[in-house]
């Protein structure tokens, strides 16, 4: 997705802001667009990429893992009686570790990425991601990282006034939604309305 905003500052000038939704060409930065309201990526934190990397190396190692139980066996899945075939249950625990762990390093790495996000408002106020959010706790992963959000951060920090907003799908469809190149679209019930009641306080 990508977003426009028209804002105004304190003298009448009118401005325009503009974001993209989650990263452009593998960045979160890119001059002259809104930035993320998370701290913590890869481009600015060593502990994020390093995570990364060895979330990377654990879903290679249980893949690997399962291409080697599927030649071994001979099928896609494993045959019933696996379990006592010393090779195939080696290959199996494996790929189950590594399953599990790139699990755990996953869920510690989006904690500390949600524990960065800053939510403010026009009020000058400002607070952490799951207070900010109706949702709370259950605030989805990936909250905060659309363009509403975006622009409505980039122009509370300019001291600009939001006066509209527009976010329209660029590209081809993703293959879970039905999306048109062109075609507007509101705020995301998931990851942006929970936050934009909090964001809009102070207009």
């Amino acid at each position: 997705m990508l977003g426009v905003l028209l804002a105004r500052d304190s003298a009448g000038a009118t401005h325009v802001l503009k974001a993209f939704s989650g990263q452009m060409n593998n960045t979160w930065l890119v001059p002259g667009w809104a930035e993320p309201l998370s701290a913590l990526r890869h481009d600015t934190h060593g502990v994020y990429a390093l995570a990364f990397r060895r979330i990377t190396a654990l879903g290679e190692e249980a893949s690997a893992a399962a291409a080697a139980a599927r030649e071994l066996n001979g099928a896609a899945r494993l045959r019933k009686g696996w379990e006592s075939q010393p090779a195939l249950a080696a290959l199996e625990a494996r790929r189950v570790r590594a399953r599990r762990a790139h699990k755990a390093v996953s869920q510690a790495l989006l904690m500390r990425i949600r524990q960065s996000i800053t939510v403010s408002d026009f009020n000058g106020c400002s607070a952490p991601l799951e207070a900010a959010s109706l949702l709370g706790a259950a605030s989805p992963g990936g909250m905060g990282d659309c363009c509403a959000p975006k622009l409505l951060n980039a122009a509370q920090k300019a001291g600009l006034r939001p006066l509209s907003l527009s976010e329209f799908w660029f590209g081809s469809p993703p293959p879970s939604s039905g999306r048109v190149e062109g075609q507007s679209y509101e705020a995301c019930a998931e990851r942006c309305q929970p936050l934009l009641g909090y964001m809009l306080c102070g207009l």
